[in-house]
Order: C-alpha cells, then sequence, then structure tokens
C-alpha cells in the first residue's frame, strides 16, 4: 500500500515539475520561491524514482527534461531487434552527450526505450 502511495505520490510530482519548469514565474511573484518549489520536487524525485517500475515513461521524460535544463542535447536512442520469428527481443542504447547506457532486453521497443532511460537515470543519479 505505502509503495503504491509512494509511486502515485511521485507521479504527480513528476507532472507538477514539468508543468512548473514549462513556465516562467508570474509577473510580481517572487522567482526564489518557484526555483525552491522546482528544486525540492527534483528532490524528492531522485529521492523516491528507484519506487518506480518504469510502466509510465517517467524515466524517459525526466532524463528529456534533465538535459533541456542543463542545456544538453536530447538523449537519443537506438532500438535492436534480435530473435527472429514471433518473439521478438528488443535491446534499447540511450546516448546522452558522449555517454551510452545499455537497457535490459524487452518484449517490445517501447520497453526497451524505457529500460534504456531507467539505466541512464540510475548511473546518472
Amino acid at each position: 500500500m505505502e509503495e503504491k502511495f509512494c509511486m502515485n505520490f511521485l507521479k504527480l510530482i513528476v507532472r507538477v515539475i514539468v508543468i512548473v519548469s514549462s513556465f516562467e514565474p508570474a509577473p510580481g511573484a517572487p522567482p526564489d520561491l518557484w526555483y525552491t518549489a522546482v528544486i525540492i520536487a527534483s528532490c524528492v524525485i531522485f529521492h523516491y524514482s528507484f519506487l518506480i517500475k518504469d510502466e509510465t515513461g517517467v524515466h524517459k521524460n525526466l532524463l528529456q527534461e534533465t538535459a533541456h535544463r542543463a542545456g544538453l542535447n536530447l538523449p537519443v536512442y537506438t532500438t535492436v531487434r534480435s530473435s527472429p520469428g514471433h518473439l521478438p527481443v528488443f535491446t534499447s542504447t540511450v546516448e546522452l552527450e558522449d555517454l551510452k547506457f545499455n537497457g535490459a532486453p524487452a518484449k517490445t521497443k517501447k520497453q526497451a526505450e524505457k529500460n534504456a532511460a531507467m539505466a541512464a537515470w540510475a548511473a546518472l543519479k
């Protein structure tokens, strides 16, 4: 029960930080308050991100948002299909600047990319 609550709370925080970080502070609002909210949300995400089994793609979002905020090139995913026939296995690699991260194999291309993003996020934390 607690893990489900934490996961739902984390998903909410991720949505809030994506929305908040895409806007500038309101005119007249103290900018320190806005930046503090973004920093607190980021800390919560770092602390609880291990609870998420990336069914939502949150790690891909986090990786892209973090790269954008840091002024880096956006992540590039390369996916390879192995094993012929009706039981494909996909393996994905995500490249962020000069770093490459390999994800765990998956049954779908989408999940393979999520796995690569989770590997990158875990390594960069």
